[in-house]
């Protein structure tokens, strides 16, 4: 059903529709707190917007979201709830689905950390303060706390450093520049059994040991784990541990525990901040009608979309597209019920007036058949508004000539753009902590209602476990052994290499 709508008849183009509606840029202008959102660019009218919305009621989309948040099992793979919402959410709503919720307390304990590192009171092997934390994750545990603190760095905290890939080159390179006597790890891995993070684990323990004895060097560690006691067991502390819930997956991890990079890096006056707006935006995607609602609307459009290019027009929000990756194609990247037909978009993207020199000149005149987020941010972090309204400009303007099109001739395919290329602008006022917790809630919100349509689960990630449980079975091999039918030639040349 998702994508016959588009189908019905021939659509009016996206120049039809500016044609007949002059104030559509006004009628398709919706503002939230720090937030501004353009759908005009987008193939809807009347018509549209009443099938999306049909579309989301046969999908029982207000029932879905309902279910979401009053702590209900949405993740029926593994029979849990989805509780990231609730490491944001007001202390009452929070107790209203569970009374004995342990959040505040974590918190404490993530706020008593931060500021024993961003004091200078948590002192390292040698005596002195901590002038760098390596943050050891992978997935989810990597990609949210870094994003932020890049994006709203650089914090007034020690040096942060992350380290996912299991790349031995990069370890080594980042530790060369460091002390070991004034370096803390921290360790996040749901299972605190992901063998790319606990491989990396143990090589920054023994780096850490050559300023104190390998128990020592392992009180120097912290772990944020939902299996404390596995972390125990490999050295640390008991009092170095955070939990995780394990009602929350690790790419909506960012509001819990595993912020806590951020919180070093940037003190908890941002932290909240970032998750004040994330809370903002749950209430918004809760309590606004449909026809007015972001993520209904923005999500619904996802979920008929083949593919889903994100270009941020700033810098410091570089690794967004890569978050965002994760969080569409983790989330949806499922099978629908049978039946039912529905791919999932492909996300890809990098900032702009970069992508404008990469991939650009495909959805301008090439095949692909993709939606593009514009994200600006109105104010900058400098004082060279030259260049900032030249980055605004080319925002707009590669916008508008997606949406109408141009060329010197509509009758030679050499040099004409067809147009009719839909895109979304969001604007952010400024990049405060406030507006990217709810510009991160947003696309969260929409992952969910793209997934409610297609009937699949957001919340599991069941393939992703295949390729890491083969990859174990053949890293022996590599040393030698008989190998699996149609890897003898090809692990002989590894070995011979």
């Amino acid at each position: 059903m998702l994508r016959e709508n588009n189908k019905a008849g021939r659509a009016p183009t996206l120049a039809e529709l500016f044609q007949a509606d002059p104030e559509r840029g006004r009628h398709w202008l919706f503002r939230f707190g720090p937030l501004l959102a353009d759908l005009s660019r987008r193939h809807l009218d009347r018509h549209r917007l009443d099938s999306l919305l049909s579309a989301s009621r046969e999908a029982g989309l207000t029932e879905a979201v309902r279910r979401l948040f009053a702590g209900e099992v949405v993740n029926p793979t593994e029979g849990r709830p989805a509780l990231h919402w609730a490491w944001r959410a007001p202390n009452a709503e929070l107790s209203r689905i569970d009374p004995e919720h342990e959040r505040d307390a974590v918190r404490q304990r993530m706020d008593e950390i931060a500021a024993a590192v961003r004091g200078g009171k948590w002192r390292g092997t040698g005596g002195g303060p901590i002038s760098d934390v390596i943050c050891l994750g992978i997935g989810g545990s990597e990609l949210g706390p870094r994003l932020a603190v890049e994006a709203l760095g650089p914090g007034d905290g020690p040096e942060i450093h992350f380290l996912a890939n299991v790349d031995g080159g990069p370890i080594e390179r980042l530790l060369a520049t460091l002390d070991p006597a004034t370096t803390l790890a921290l360790i996040t891995s749901k299972s605190f059994r992901t063998a790319e993070t606990m491989l990396n684990a143990a090589t920054v323990r023994g780096w850490l040991a050559r300023a104190a004895p390998d128990e020592r060097a392992a009180e120097q560690c912290l772990a944020i784990t939902a299996r404390p006691g596995h972390a125990v067991d490999w050295g640390i502390p008991e009092r170095n541990v955070l939990p995780l819930w394990e009602s929350v997956g690790g790419r909506y991890s960012l509001w819990s525990a595993a912020g806590l990079p951020v919180l070093i890096a940037l003190g908890s006056v941002a932290f909240d901040a970032l998750l004040a707006g994330a809370a903002e935006m749950d209430q918004h995607f809760r309590t606004e009608s449909p026809e007015r609602n972001l993520p209904i609307l923005a999500g619904s459009l996802d979920a008929a979309q083949a593919a889903l290019a994100v270009v941020p027009y700033d810098e410091r929000l570089r690794l967004l597209p890569e978050y965002l990756q994760q969080l569409y194609m983790e989330s949806l990247g499922k099978p629908a019920p049978e039946g039912r037909r529905w791919r999932a978009p492909v996300v890809f993207g990098t900032t702009g007036t970069r992508a404008q020199h990469t991939f650009f000149q495909a959805l301008h005149q090439g095949e692909l058949q993709a939606a593009v987020d514009f994200i600006g941010v109105i104010h900058a972090d400098h004082g060279l508004a030259g260049h900032q309204r030249a980055l605004l400009a080319n925002l707009l303007g590669q916008a508008r000539a997606l949406a109408l099109g141009g060329g010197r001739s509509e009758l030679d395919r050499t040099f004409a753009c067809p147009g009719d290329r839909p895109s979304n602008v969001l604007l952010l006022e400024a990049l405060t902590p406030r507006a990217l917790g709810a510009l991160l809630a947003h696309y969260e919100h929409r992952v969910f209602v793209a997934a409610t349509l297609a009937g699949v689960n957001p919340f599991d990630q069941l393939g992703v476990e295949l390729g890491k449980r083969l990859a174990g079975e053949l890293e022996p091999l590599l040393e030698g052994g008989e190998a699996p039918p149609g890897l003898e030639a090809l692990l002989e040349a590894i070995r011979g290499a």
